[in-house]
This record gives C-alpha cells, sequence and structure tokens, in this order.
C-alpha cells in the first residue's frame, strides 16, 4: 500500500523494531494478541464500564487463560501480547509464561494524552509495527472490551492474517 511510500520508520524506532523482532524469532515467527480495556481494570478514565474490584481478577485470569488457549494453536511462536491496560501487562508478566512476550513502556490512550514523553507516543508506533509483522493478529474481545480498529488496520499495515477470538 501507499503507507510504506509516505511513511518509514524513523532510526530510532527501526532500530526498535529490530530489537523486539529479534527477541520474537523474526517477522511472522509470532503471533500477536490485542486487549482493549479502556477502563474496564480501573486503568483509565475514558469512558464505559469499570469493574468492580471483587471482578477483576477472574476477569484478568480469563483473558490469561485465552492467550494460553491461543497458545496451544501455535505451540512453536511467541506471542506478544499488547493492551491498553498496564494491570493486565503486569499481571500477564508476572504468570511466567516463557512464550509471551511483553513490550515495554507506559501504556496510554493516545485520543485521551496530551503531554506524554516522545517514547510514550513512540510506544503506540512500535505496536503498530510490530502488530503488522506477526504472522496472525488477534483482537480478543467480549462485550465489555472495546472493539478497536488499530490491531486490523495494523495487519493491514504488514499483511498479516487477522482473527478475532472472543474471550474464554
Amino acid at each position: 500500500p501507499l503507507f510504506h511510500e509516505l511513511f518509514k520508520p524513523t532510526k530510532e524506532l527501526q532500530q526498535q523494531i529490530y530489537f523486539h523482532l529479534e527477541k520474537l524469532g523474526g517477522k511472522r515467527n509470532y503471533i500477536s494478541c490485542t486487549f482493549r480495556f479502556r477502563q474496564l481494570l480501573g486503568d483509565f478514565k475514558e469512558g464505559g464500564d469499570t469493574l468492580p474490584l471483587a471482578q477483576r481478577k477472574p476477569y484478568i485470569e480469563r483473558c490469561i487463560n485465552t492467550v494460553k488457549a491461543l497458545h496451544k494453536q501455535y505451540p512453536e511462536k511467541k506471542i506478544l501480547v499488547t493492551a491498553d491496560s498496564s494491570t493486565f501487562l503486569t499481571e500477564l508478566g508476572s504468570s511466567t509464561l516463557p512464550y509471551v512476550y511483553i513490550m515495554p513502556g507506559k501504556v496510554v490512550h493516545i485520543g485521551f494524552t496530551y503531554d506524554a514523553s516522545h517514547a510514550t507516543y513512540l510506544k503506540s508506533f512500535l505496536d503498530m509495527y510490530m502488530l503488522s509483522l506477526a504472522d496472525t493478529v488477534y483482537l480478543v474481545r467480549d462485550k465489555l472490551m472495546y472493539h478497536s480498529g488499530f490491531p486490523y488496520r495494523s495487519a493491514l499495515l504488514g499483511g498479516a492474517k487477522y482473527q478475532e477470538q472472543e474471550l474464554l
């Protein structure tokens, strides 16, 4: 598409893409899994529902079980997990699943962020490129999560397969 003719990653962004691709085994050698919680887990004030504290841990466990189920479909591949909840990413990171890869960086909602650091904005572009280089891009969702178009558009940019996965 014209996107690649009109836009080129900066040297800084390209170095980060290469770094994370190496960790993931290279282009198309991993799948990605995106969760768009909005404020479900209490990370943001953006609109939508917020789960009561007692329901958050079981909900996160369902999300982690969905990642585990995807791994059963692709046992030879790492899974790049992106999300808009640092609460979820922290829980997933502490679950010690060796096939899960989480890129470091601050999680923000770009549409609601006006004064973040350069690195914070750069992470959104990095996420987009890394999703685009996956073999298959999954958007995990249920009736509570936001139906984000970000993973779909990222998959289109890189020619990756795209699927939606219901939360288990």
